[in-house]
């Protein structure tokens, strides 16, 4: 399966967050899966005025309905990589469970 995860929060910031996205990515490539990382890192950024270490995107031309459709191509996934997905989303449950 292909999974975009989309954030704010990576490097060169180290913190939880991307401590948690770089270890979930790493477990769905284990799985099987092909995961990648969406940030502000490939937009023109400017620091948060109360938080310098955050870098907010901006976009000078920006449509949703345009990035929705694209994401949309890129990631409706055939029905046997929803049932992977399914199958991958109870292993990550059950081992949180633990």
């Amino acid at each position: 399966m292909r999974i975009v995860i989309v954030t704010d929060a990576w490097g060169p910031q180290v913190n939880g967050v991307v401590s948690t996205l770089k270890a979930s990515r790493q477990r769905m490539e284990a799985l099987g899966h092909e995961a990648m990382i969406l940030s502000s890192q490939e937009l023109p950024t400017f620091a948060c005025p109360t938080y310098p270490e955050i870098r907010l995107a901006y976009a000078l031309s920006f449509s949703w309905e345009a990035a929705t459709q694209q994401l949309l191509q890129n990631l409706t996934p055939t029905r046997a990589e929803a049932k992977q997905a399914d199958a991958m989303l109870s292993a990550l449950n059950a081992e949180a469970a633990r």
